[in-house]
């Protein structure tokens, strides 16, 4: 009877610690909410989260907590690592010991000497790419129990949601920078072809007075050339 009390205070705890992510406010709040909520919960010193640059291959830090504190410039290279592992298969990888002996071109393993690691692929719902990737380190040896592993895909999930809606917003403003600019090379155009217009209009009239006053010497004077 004690085991399923604690049990469901462990649940409680948990479910108010995801409500607490959702309330906070999108973007770089809601990750760095995100991330301090599955290092406090899972009780690992290291969790990143990242956008997937796929053409370069490399991995854009959005939020690292690392022992308490909150990182978020930075760019990491995927090769020899398990998140290139993850991104490729497009699931979760979990390595219980010698993560770091593993993947000796990861500089993040190496520098925790973290033993054990797990990792969670950010999807898109509708097409179905990988996003980003949210992953756990540990110094010690440990093997996540079922639980924990869908606790770190629940948040993941919230996660992936969070960064569609922030690349639509980014198309979208990304759209209007190249509306107003093409509305900007409409009005410069229509304006450089008034302008266009009102010089040979005016041109007009100069080459037509020119030509009156040279019959009108012509006649006086008898030949154009030696007049011109």
């Amino acid at each position: 009877m004690f085991e399923c009390m604690s049990e469901h205070a462990g649940a409680v705890k948990i479910l108010e610690r995801i409500h607490g992510i959702l309330s906070c406010d999108p973007g770089q709040a809601f990750f760095d909410g995100a991330v301090t909520t599955v290092a406090e919960l899972l009780g690992v010193p290291c969790v990143l989260l990242g956008r997937y640059e796929g053409d370069a291959r490399t991995l854009q830090v959005l939020s690292w907590y690392r022992g308490g504190l909150i990182e978020h410039n930075g760019t990491l290279s995927i090769q020899g690592t398990p998140i290139e592992r993850i991104l490729d298969e497009g699931r979760p990888y979990a390595c219980d010991r010698n993560a770091w002996r593993l993947f000796p071109q990861d500089e993040a393993l190496r520098t925790w000497r973290a033993e054990c690691y797990l990792g969670v692929p950010l999807k898109d719902r509708v097409s179905g790419d990988v996003l980003g990737i949210v992953a756990v380190y540990a110094a010690e040896p440990r093997e996540f129990t079922q639980t924990e592993r869908a606790l770190l895909e629940l948040v993941g999930s919230c996660l992936a949601k969070e960064l569609e809606r922030s690349r639509r917003e980014a198309i979208i403003q990304q759209l209007h920078r190249k509306l107003r600019h093409a509305q900007k090379m409409e009005a410069l155009g229509a304006l450089t072809a008034g302008i266009a217009h009102d010089f040979n209009n005016l041109l007009t009239g100069i080459l037509g007075f020119t030509e009156l006053m040279l019959m009108q010497l012509e006649s006086e004077h008898g030949d154009r050339d030696e007049i011109v």
